[in-house]
């Protein structure tokens, strides 16, 4: 699973991949082949209420969710050349990856759905994908994700491919997905990804992710630090002009996930390896979590880093302006500042909750096998629900693989 999110009625939504048939309560879904896109609704007592299992014949899978106030959902993410969006019939791609937007109502009816990729395959790389999607106050939807070829994004024209592995993008369309207001596209070299989008109540957009090399996110090309990708923050106006964009980087690896919006705030996770321009310390092992904050007006607020000697890393953050949860991943014993927890097999996931002094409290779980977090929803006092995968195999650059998915009320 890779995302969650809470419709008006208290029930959650889950998106994500798996490998049919699968059972989900009493039903037993079947999909194509491989990976199959699986969206679900569960209950606030466990039940599922309902799911959906479409896609092609290749690798298939949702990546991000947004709900809106009337609990229609919109899902994002990528599929194989072609495959079922959900209404039965088959989207043509381009014969590699594409990225698509679908749209359900709150009882999992389809409504419609989009999709777009390049048509260049003479490129050893097919990384088109969408990562993230937020609603406006207005009811637009902002996607964001990657590109590596020359794309269509819905108006007809081509956006040019800059030469580097991917390309990441911001792209905003119509509340019915049928019109495409604008698109924002970077890169020069390496990978670059959006990660996280996110919206304040005025419209203004921000982003998170990673880059590689020196883009231009609008206000000149960025430094280049001489390490594999580092991670980025980028302020948008409602109609992507430029408002400002912060980068850090570091010999290594840094990458920002998940993004949120609290008051005049704006927060994201991720993780670093060894040292990152900020000012925090080194990490403790192979990779730390950290949590960055700048205002909404582009200002440094504050960073905090926690880890231990092997990979660690921050995945979501969600909350309000009284306290704020990350959650994400920790291999053997890690401090988030009020003492050392253990891990009960070689990777648990954690929670952790912060308000304007530090760390108030947080929670571990896990099994005997590797265990992370992909994304939560809701509060303590509501009820806080988190997914993740099970199963999990860190390999020596902390890249994860083989796993299977768990959702688990707080």
């Amino acid at each position: 699973m890779a995302a969650i999110g809470t419709l008006p009625n208290g029930d959650v939504v889950v998106v994500g991949g798996a490998v049919g048939p699968v059972q989900v309560a009493n039903e037993m879904l079947t999909g194509a082949s491989d990976t199959d896109v699986l969206v679900a609704a569960i209950e606030v007592d466990g039940r599922v209420r309902w799911a959906r299992l479409f896609g092609g014949l290749g690798y298939d899978v949702a990546e991000g969710l947004a709900i809106a106030a009337d609990g229609t959902i919109y899902i994002t993410g990528q599929f194989f050349d072609r495959a079922d969006l959900g209404d039965g019939n088959v989207a043509q791609g381009n014969g590699g990856n594409e990225a698509f937007v679908a749209s359900f109502t709150s009882a999992g009816a389809f409504r419609w759905a989009i999709h777009f990729g390049g048509n260049d395959l003479s490129t050893a790389y097919d990384t088109d994908m969408g990562t993230s999607v937020a609603i406006a106050p207005d009811g637009d939807l902002v996607i964001g994700g990657s590109v590596s070829r020359v794309v269509d994004f819905g108006d007809g024209m081509q956006t040019p491919a800059s030469g580097a592995q991917n390309d990441g993008f911001v792209a905003r369309y119509s509340p019915d997905g049928k019109t495409l207001r604008w698109v924002r596209r970077w890169g020069v070299t390496g990978e670059n990804v959006v990660a996280g989008v996110a919206l304040d109540a005025s419209g203004q957009i921000y982003v998170s992710g990673s880059y590689a090399g020196s883009p231009d996110f609008g206000s000149g090309a960025v430094p280049a630090r001489g390490g594999n990708v580092d991670a980025f923050m980028l302020g948008l106006t409602s109609n992507a002009g430029h408002r400002w964009d912060k980068t850090w980087g570091g010999p290594d690896t840094q990458r920002l996930y998940g993004l949120t919006v609290l008051g005049n705030l704006v927060m994201s996770a991720g993780y670093y390896w060894n040292v990152i321009d900020l000012p925090v310390a080194a990490s403790f092992g192979r990779s730390d979590g950290i949590i960055v904050a700048y205002t909404t007006a582009g200002v440094f607020d504050h960073a905090l880093r926690f880890g231990g000697a092997n990979c660690e890393f921050a995945r979501n953050i969600t909350g309000s302006t009284a306290e704020v949860v990350v959650s994400g991943a920790f291999s053997d014993t890690v401090d988030f500042g009020d003492g050392p927890h253990a891990s009960r097999g070689g990777t648990d996931a954690f929670m952790v909750g912060l308000d304007q002094t530090g760390v108030v409290w947080s929670d571990t779980f896990g099994s005997v096998s590797d265990d992370k977090s992909t994304g939560m929803t809701g509060s303590r006092s509501s009820g806080l629900y988190v997914v993740g995968h099970r199963n999990l195999a860190f390999d020596a650059n902390c890249n994860e693989h083989a796993h299977s998915a768990y959702i688990t009320r707080f």
